[in-house]
């Protein structure tokens, strides 16, 4: 058994019927129930993939807590491909500093956006990095995906990815992909996420279950038509 441990510790293997704790160090969620369900939180080194059905349930809301305590380290927080510009009076409220974030914008061309986000989780200059691949007609293939999992690696660095939920009448979720965690997320009811964790290190998918993002920072949003609900302006 010792000569399985490594495995064991880095989540490439594990017992169904008996989940062994990744190595991985983690990072608080800022919510108890999602935090149990991740065995401690996110992994710091880690792609974490969050499928949507729309813009503005809270998939934002739903890191601030975290991107916050990542704030105090003297780094970089990145947004690639963004679907509205990040808000400062939000981010403010939210304890996240406006010096500290990055934003890659107007850049179409998703190979680019690649590139960027693998050198940033690559260069250990940013605490964190969130990348919207939100256009259906450009998805990345599982060779690219792996390609951010061992940069996130290389640099320490969390990198969170928003995915639609659908591509082509196909469930993103049964597509292949490298990304250790991996959830679906549903608007529930007022302040309210549904989350679904389908893949998670060291254990089987959890049933969805209610989170409640009330209690968290409640965030002034500009004033917009769009149903983006949280730090962003028009």
């Amino acid at each position: 058994m010792p000569l399985l441990d490594p495995l064991f510790d880095s989540g490439l293997l594990w017992q169904g019927a008996a989940p062994r704790a990744s190595s991985c160090e983690s990072l608080a969620t800022g919510y108890a129930v999602l935090d149990k369900a991740l065995d401690g939180g996110w992994r710091r080194q880690e792609v974490t993939e969050l499928l949507l059905p729309r813009l503005g349930i809270g998939e934002v809301q739903l890191l601030l807590p975290a991107m916050a305590a990542l704030a105090s380290v003297d780094k970089f927080q990145l947004w690639i491909a963004p679907p509205m510009v990040p808000y400062a009076p939000g981010l403010l409220q939210a304890c996240l500093p406006v010096e500290q974030q990055l934003v890659i914008a107007g850049v179409e061309d998703m190979s680019a956006q690649l590139w960027s986000a693998e050198q940033a989780l690559s260069s250990g200059a940013c605490s964190v990095v969130l990348f919207w691949l939100l256009d259906p007609a450009q998805q990345p293939q599982t060779s690219q995906l792996r390609r951010l999992q061992l940069a996130a690696e290389r640099g320490q660095t969390p990198l969170f990815l928003f995915r639609p939920q659908w591509i082509r009448q196909q469930a993103v979720r049964d597509l292949s992909s490298p990304a250790p965690t991996r959830l679906w997320l549903e608007s529930h009811s007022n302040s309210q996420l549904l989350v679904e964790l389908f893949k998670r290190r060291g254990g089987w998918p959890l049933s969805p279950f209610p989170l409640s993002l009330a209690d968290k920072f409640s965030l002034p949003a500009a004033e917009t038509d769009s149903v983006i609900v949280g730090p962003w302006r028009a």
